[in-house]
């Protein structure tokens, strides 16, 4: 959970260019750059990093360490999820979201259930797997089609 609100930074950044994208009838220029939306998730990673690295050297159990680090990755990439997925919505292309959050959905629960054995780490992979899936698909389809 803490992971999930730390992301939230990239969607509260990405609301900041909703008027801008909104001009460009969503052009991706219009948007935050690359290198800003890269420096927001290393930024929220670091964060979930620091206190995962603060769990493992504290009394907590080893495994709510460990599952933190996994999740400062899915913070930074969720990060920029959320900001992507503002840029997509303003380019009217938001059942884009809504594909792959339902592929991906069975997919995760799937995973899980196949890491199930690596015990409370799992979920934390597979968070990170699916989140790299669908960083993908965002990326592909924002900086794949150069008319946008």
């Amino acid at each position: 959970v803490f992971a999930w609100a730390v992301a939230r930074v990239g969607q509260s950044f990405a609301v900041t260019y909703h008027e801008p994208l909104r001009k460009a009838d969503g052009h991706v220029s219009a948007g935050p750059s690359p290198k800003a939306i890269a420096v927001v998730s290393a930024g929220t990673s670091a964060l979930v990093a620091v206190i995962g690295i603060g769990l493992l050297i504290s009394p907590a159990p080893t495994p709510l360490g460990l599952s933190m680090l996994i999740m400062a990755v899915f913070c930074g990439m969720r990060s920029a999820n959320y900001i992507f997925t503002a840029v997509l919505y303003m380019q009217r292309r938001d059942s884009v979201r809504v594909w792959a959050a339902v592929v991906l959905a069975p997919v995760k629960l799937i995973a899980v259930a196949a890491l199930v054995p690596l015990g409370a780490v799992s979920a934390a992979i597979a968070s990170v797997l699916t989140d790299a899936i669908l960083l993908g698909i965002y990326l592909r389809t924002i900086y794949g089609d150069k008319k946008r």
